[in-house]
């Protein structure tokens, strides 16, 4: 597990968090990241809280994710590389927090669209993962 990963996570959770609080938020991109991300974040601020690298982590996200410094960003990086290895049972809770993250994350991309009609033209395309029955 990169902890790049968590650190993008732990930004998104943060500003989803903030948004939220600005307006309410809704739809599947937000479920997901309440479910999956939460947890990930709860986890890195309940071992690194009081970290200042997290706590700036934190002021920056507020303002969006695209707020966040890279140099806050490579401080985080670091401090929870240095947790992961004086505490493994706190990795393999963050690893596990994580897989099931991308996993939320993953189930919730799929979008079902069904389109039907004539279309008229030289050339059609169709874009993106296309599953499913096709015809013409």
């Amino acid at each position: 597990m990169g902890v790049e990963v968590v650190v993008g996570m732990l930004i998104a959770w943060v500003a989803a968090k903030a948004r939220r609080a600005a307006q309410r938020a809704d739809g599947v991109v937000d479920d997901a990241i309440d479910k999956g991300v939460e947890k990930v974040g709860e986890l890195v601020l309940g071992k690194l809280g009081g970290d200042s690298a997290v706590e700036q982590l934190q002021l920056e996200a507020a303002g969006g994710e695209d707020r966040v410094d890279e140099l806050t960003k490579q401080r985080v990086d670091l401090s929870l590389q240095a947790a992961c290895k004086s505490d493994p049972e706190f990795a393999a809770r963050l690893a596990e927090a994580v897989e099931q993250a991308r996993d939320e994350l993953r189930d919730n991309r799929v979008v079902q669209q069904s389109v039907s009609g004539t279309v008229l033209g030289k050339v059609t395309q169709i874009g993106g993962d296309v599953h499913g029955d096709i015809s013409f």
